[in-house]
């Protein structure tokens, strides 16, 4: 059994003029 590969992501949102950044991992299982 493999580990699932995990990556963080960054997501810009815009919000009244305002810029956000999220992040969040992601994991693909392979």
């Amino acid at each position: 059994m493999k580990k699932p590969r995990c990556k963080y992501t960054e997501l810009l949102l815009f919000v009244n003029g305002l810029s956000a950044k999220l992040c969040f991992v992601t994991c693909n299982k392979i």
